[in-house]
């Protein structure tokens, strides 16, 4: 199957699609992904949910004292605030703690289950754990419900069916410098405290525009 045929048998197939903080921090790939198929993403009416874990663990990225992992997390914004269309996004303000404690991926797993009754639901990640995790969702004997489908973006920018280890034609692994994405900082309470509401405010001109985001990922408050 022809990846432009492929998205959209994806789009036509699901009712709920996400992606978690690995895949989106894989900029280059995750722009491209973007750019290629946002067309197609407005012609099926269909949009990628942003969990409020995923942007907190984007939001910890952005304050890492790292700065790739700063410099990619910005980067991502840009693509949000440039593609809003076909996102939704979720949260509002975010204190410290909640971003330094941010877990997305059980969160995930569990409101991809929760939803399965009642949804067909497209993960997309580029977390082979997670890929596997999910997956496995669709045997669980004490849950029926619909088919829920992981994808990868590959390198790229085409999404592939997810590298999940019950499935014999998985796709090669990705050519990518893979990064822990779950490095946890030390907090240093008051320059986190200066640079949440640093951040805070950043967020909020560069997300929210005149508008934009009404519901906002972060407010622009500092929030001790």
């Amino acid at each position: 199957m022809e990846f432009g045929t492929y998205i959209e048998y994806l789009l036509n197939n699901n009712d709920i699609i996400y992606i978690d903080t690995s895949s989106v921090m894989f900029t280059k790939e995750f722009r491209g992904f973007i750019e290629y198929n946002y067309d197609k993403f407005i012609n099926i009416n269909k949009q990628i949910t942003i969990t409020r874990e995923v942007c907190l663990e984007i939001v910890k990225h952005y304050m890492s004292t790292i700065e790739e992992k700063h410099d990619k997390a910005k980067m991502v914004l840009s693509i949000l605030k440039q593609f809003q269309e076909i996102f939704i996004i979720e949260g509002d303000t975010f204190n410290n703690d909640e971003i330094q404690r941010a877990f997305a991926d059980s969160e995930l797993l569990a409101r991809i289950t929760k939803t399965k009754p009642q949804y067909r639901q497209l993960l997309i990640t580029n977390d082979k754990a997670l890929s596997v995790d999910a997956d496995s969702l669709n045997s669980l004997n004490s849950c029926q419900g619909k088919k829920i489908m992981v994808c990868y973006i590959d390198k790229n920018g085409n999404l592939n069916r997810g590298r999940t280890a019950n499935k014999q034609e998985d796709k090669a692994e990705l050519d990518l410098v893979t990064t822990n994405e779950r490095e946890v900082t030390q907090l240093e309470d008051e320059k986190d405290s200066q640079k949440q509401f640093v951040f805070s405010k950043a967020l909020r001109i560069f997300l929210c525009g005149a508008g934009v985001f009404s519901l906002g990922i972060i407010t622009g408050k500092c929030v001790k």
